[in-house]
């Protein structure tokens, strides 16, 4: 799910591992980033990166309809968790016991996968520079990208 928000999203890891699920309009079909994760994974920061990356994103079908599946499955750990052992923090991406998943266990697991598909090493921030790439490809205007990602200027 992780993989699947930064290419159809353009957000930012820290982005995604603080998405909280009251952040996730299904009605609307968008995402709201209210908070990040910070990059050590011990804090969950009030904002964003950057003013501008305040936002909200909106979501194509596919995408949240993963959500929506990941939401069903995420009520299940919780639920068959004995009492005590689930931390909710509301986290969208969250360990089975609902901690923050840390942004080093999330890139050993992208490398990993990168290295069995034997796709071309890339740095997972290049996820977010694709997503941006393709909208640029579809003709959507430099501003509108730029804003959907959180940039001030294009």
């Amino acid at each position: 799910m992780v993989f699947l928000l930064a290419i159809t999203t353009g957000m930012r890891q820290g982005e995604i591992l603080g998405l909280k699920w009251e952040d996730v309009d299904f009605n609307r079909s968008n995402v709201a980033i209210t908070q990040i994760l910070s990059h050590d994974g011990k804090e969950l920061i009030d904002g964003a990166k950057t003013k501008a990356g305040v936002r909200s994103v909106a979501l194509d079908v596919s995408t949240l309809e993963e959500l929506k599946r990941l939401q069903l499955r995420c009520k299940k750990e919780k639920m068959a968790g004995k009492e005590g052992e689930y931390t909710d923090k509301g986290l969208v991406i969250c360990t089975g016991v609902g901690t923050p998943l840390t942004p080093r266990n999330l890139l050993r697991t992208f490398y990993s996968t990168l290295e069995k598909s034997k796709v071309k090493k890339i740095r997972f921030h290049d996820l977010r520079h694709t997503h941006c790439t393709m909208l640029l490809g579809m003709d959507v205007h430099p501003k509108k990208v730029a804003e959907r990602v959180g940039h001030k200027d294009s």
